[in-house]
């Protein structure tokens, strides 16, 4: 899997079959979302929020995003930020670092919404579970739109160079509605700017990161991925 394998399992593998990449990304950031969604709800429930610190679900919520799915695409966008190995290790730490306080900067409710439609009541979670979805969608589809804009070049790994002709416009276009669509519907009330934050983190940080690499490499699509999530938790957390 782009996400998450190791580079050499992922040369070993047939590059064929990378070609619908695009269709297991989608999903799995999804289910991604949902997932993060659920353990900070249940993190919730079981330690409350007495000291108005969320520290647990953060912690938990955290540490299993960088530890998995997240852990490559945070690797990888560090590497842009150092060369060497001491300065690369320090830029971990200190993203991921962030990253953490970002996470505590988001509240159960948010104060800013007036109130949320009842009849979708079952469709609309709490304003964290909310952003916890629509961060993996954002930057899969950084990954995806990437793609039509960064060709691939001689450094193109063969898996990435099928991943990119299996993703055309059509299904660029497609898969923006999901992140997009849902940004507008559950953050409505932040303004109709909003999602220009990621979109455009996903479209110029991730031909700058291309440019850097003189082309299309999967080390460019997992930064992009990590650059745009931060971008929309960023965008997010702006009042």
């Amino acid at each position: 899997m782009l996400l998450t394998a190791e580079d050499d399992a992922l040369a070993a593998r047939p590059s064929e079959q990378f070609a619908r990449a695009w269709l297991d990304l989608a999903v799995v950031s999804l289910l991604w979302g949902m997932l993060l969604g659920w353990l900070w709800s249940t993190c919730w429930t079981f330690f409350g929020d007495y000291t108005g610190v969320y520290l647990v679900q953060v912690a938990v919520v955290g540490s299993v995003m960088v530890l998995w799915l997240v852990r490559r695409p945070l690797v990888a966008f560090c590497s842009y930020l150092s060369r060497d190995v001491g300065g690369r290790a320090a830029a971990i730490a200190a993203v991921t670092i962030a990253l953490f306080m970002l996470l505590l900067c988001i509240r159960p409710h948010d104060y800013r919404e007036l109130h949320s439609p009842q009849q979708w009541a079952w469709l609309y979670p709490l304003a964290v579970q909310r952003v916890l979805l629509l961060m993996p969608l954002w930057g899969a589809w950084a990954m995806i739109i990437l793609t039509q804009f960064c060709r691939p070049c001689e450094r193109t790994e063969p898996a990435v160079a099928a991943f990119a002709r299996g993703c055309g416009a059509f299904t660029a276009a497609a898969l923006m509605a999901l992140p997009l669509g849902l940004s507008f519907v559950y953050l409505h009330y932040l303004g109709w700017w909003r999602p220009a934050v990621p979109l455009a983190a996903a479209l110029l940080g991730g031909l700058a990161l291309c440019r850097l690499d003189g082309g299309l490499t999967r080390r460019a699509l997992l930064a992009s991925n990590f650059l745009t999530q931060l971008a929309f938790l960023v965008m997010y957390l702006v009042r």
